[in-house]
């Protein structure tokens, strides 16, 4: 899956033009009469007929009888119960569900240049299959079910909401976030029992709160190399939030064929769930977390940093809760600090001296680097 990531660019709304707008009801984009504004393209506006539902590639099945391509404002709003499914590689332009009662399941790949607005009715991205590019947005009778898909190069309008029983999605590239109508931080909730995400390739997250655990249960990020390095960033607008009382929380740099995970941190991880656990976890003893953002430890939760190798040109603060830190925490200049593993205590810098801060020793000689 990660080859795909190369496939697909990000498209944006800058990339439409700035001043191009979707009709609520046929999703067709019209240009502003701003002065200077670029034209966006002419798209073609097809509905669907079918009451009884079917394949989205039935070009019967459209007003215009044909599939959609690229240059299709695509909508579904015909009254009914049905299910439309989409089993190869599809594209539109833009996607508007616009009937409470209607499910859209994606299959295969389905590739937006520029959006999907769930109005109304489910948009389902089921197992193995993908949606690239574009920006995603629900509505009050909206919803939108990552059950084992993959998101590539996405805008989420929103709060993205995977508190579900095993709700799984892949990610790739960039994916940014944002709140309702495009405006303010969005929301992304890794709150379901089993819930987890994939990381393939470079890819990053940014300006949205990204709750991690919900009460009692366990949900991990795993970053999966392909033939390529894994590296995930968070950005500087992404808060990570572990709360929910007794959860457990991880993020997994994983191992393929030579090739490892890195993960940056450029936000906020807040780790505050009481009886919880949050750990960045390195099975195979070759990935690498540099923490440029903050960590803050609370109410009695454990965070752990176990990767093989990494550095802090950051903030860690730990009050009430516990910080457990393995392997080699590089330092590279006067900003970046460490712990002393014989002497128990933060040696210097803005690591904040709590006696509840401790280093554990690596059982291997040379990972044991010490400055003096």
């Amino acid at each position: 899956m990660a080859s795909t990531i190369t496939k697909h660019v990000a498209q944006t709304r800058a990339a439409d033009g700035a001043d191009a707008l979707p009709d609520q009801n046929t999703g067709v984009w019209d240009e502003l009469a701003i002065p200077g504004a670029q034209p966006a393209p002419l798209l073609v506006s097809a509905t669907w007929t079918n009451a009884s539902g079917g394949d989205w590639s039935t070009a019967s099945d459209w007003s215009n009888g044909a599939t959609p391509t690229a240059s299709t404002a695509a909508s579904i709003s015909l009254a009914g119960t049905y299910t439309v499914t989409i089993t190869t590689a599809d594209t539109a332009a833009s996607l508007l569900l616009n009937n409470t009662n209607v499910t859209v399941l994606d299959t295969g790949y389905l590739t937006l240049t520029r959006a999907l607005k769930i109005t109304a009715g489910t948009f389902e991205l089921g197992y193995a299959s993908n949606i690239a590019g574009g920006t995603i947005s629900t509505g009050s009778s909206g919803t939108f079910l990552a059950e084992g898909g993959g998101m590539f190069n996405v805008t989420y309008d929103g709060t993205l909401n995977m508190g579900f029983r095993n709700a799984g999605l892949a990610m790739g590239g960039t994916i940014a976030f944002a709140g309702a109508n495009g405006s303010g931080a969005g929301a992304l909730n890794l709150t379901g029992v089993g819930a987890g995400i994939n990381t393939y390739g470079v890819t990053s997250l940014d300006n949205a709160t990204l709750n991690i655990g919900g009460a009692g249960t366990s949900n991990s990020i795993t970053l999966y190399p392909g033939s390529v390095d894994a590296t995930l960033t968070l950005g500087s607008k992404l808060d990570m939030v572990q709360s929910a009382a007794n959860s457990s929380a991880t993020i997994d740099l994983d191992f393929y064929y030579g090739h490892t995970g890195t993960l940056i941190n450029q936000g906020t991880i807040t780790a505050e769930a009481s009886g919880g656990t949050f750990s960045i976890i390195d099975p195979y003893e070759i990935g690498t977390f540099v923490n440029q953002g903050s960590i803050l430890v609370s109410n009695g939760d454990t965070f752990t940093i176990a990767p093989l190798t990494w550095s802090n040109s950051g903030s860690i603060s730990v009050t009430g809760g516990e910080l457990i830190a393995t392997g080699v925490w590089l330092r590279r200049h006067i900003y970046q600090y460490r712990f002393d593993c014989r002497q128990r205590h933060r040696r210097a810098g803005r690591v904040s001296k709590q006696p509840d801060i401790r280093c554990r020793r690596q059982h291997h000689h040379q990972r044991q680097r010490r400055d003096h």
